[in-house]
């Protein structure tokens, strides 16, 4: 099974577009009911705190995740949460993680992502659309997931740098 972990969508989001926050699914639905709120915004808060990698990591191996997808909802908020989460895949090193993230655009974050994307048992998406581009370097292992909002989006991806499309 896969085990998931996810923060309140927007707010936690420094990479977002319009066209991504017009797509974003963690924004709708299910999502914006008060108990599904407030358990991301709990999430949030438990990021926020300095025994954060230490509580996460002893969840992770004590009910041995073999898979862990990042962000079912939000985003790496800081680089120095993006640091948290360094440490956490490192102290679980039978467990494989994914996440996406559009953070990667915004200045502060390229050096930790690259920490991040570089563990052996870490998969890191770069989220690009139209509005993003897409980006100049990539970390070692780092992959690009595209949004394409239209059929014609999907249509000008560049496959020799986008692996997966998202098409809404």
């Amino acid at each position: 099974s896969v085990w998931c972990f996810g923060i309140p969508a927007g707010v936690t989001c420094p990479g977002s577009t319009e066209l991504c926050r017009s797509k974003c699914y963690a924004m709708k639905g299910f999502y914006r009911m008060a108990n599904v709120k407030a358990s991301l915004e709990s999430n949030r808060l438990a990021a926020l705190k300095d025994d954060f990698v230490d509580r996460m990591t002893a969840e992770i191996r004590k009910v041995k995740v073999k898979y862990f997808r990042g962000h079912t909802s939000g985003d790496f908020m800081t680089p120095e949460y993006v640091l948290k989460w360094v440490e956490i895949v490192r102290r679980c090193p039978d467990t494989v993680f994914w996440f996406y993230t559009r953070s990667w655009s915004v200045a502060g974050f390229a050096r930790p992502l690259a920490k991040l994307a570089k563990l052996s048992n870490m998969r890191l998406w770069y989220s690009a659309d139209r509005e993003t581009g897409y980006p100049d370097r990539l970390p070692p292992k780092g992959r690009v997931a595209y949004l394409a909002g239209s059929d014609e989006d999907a249509r000008a991806v560049d496959p020799t740098r986008a692996r997966l499309i998202f098409r809404d």
